[in-house]
């Protein structure tokens, strides 16, 4: 699963990817490490990109909104 970002009106940007359990969930804590992003409002969401051999598509879940502090 690739994890991605971006500001309101960019691209998305992958900044990690990780794998799922059994189950395809998964966990991954972050923190801001900057003055930067104080008051600055992100966009997160998980991509599932298709494989070849697997009977699935790219899939994407809703983005979550977050506010540096």
């Amino acid at each position: 699963v690739d994890l991605q970002f971006r500001l309101p009106g960019a691209p998305w940007s992958e900044f990690r990817t990780v794998q799922t359990d059994a189950h395809g969930r998964f966990r991954y804590a972050y923190a801001f490490a900057d003055d930067d992003s104080r008051g600055v409002r992100f966009q997160f969401r998980a991509v599932a990109p298709a494989e070849e051999g697997w009977p699935y598509e790219t899939a994407a879940s809703r983005p979550v909104f977050v506010t540096g502090r």
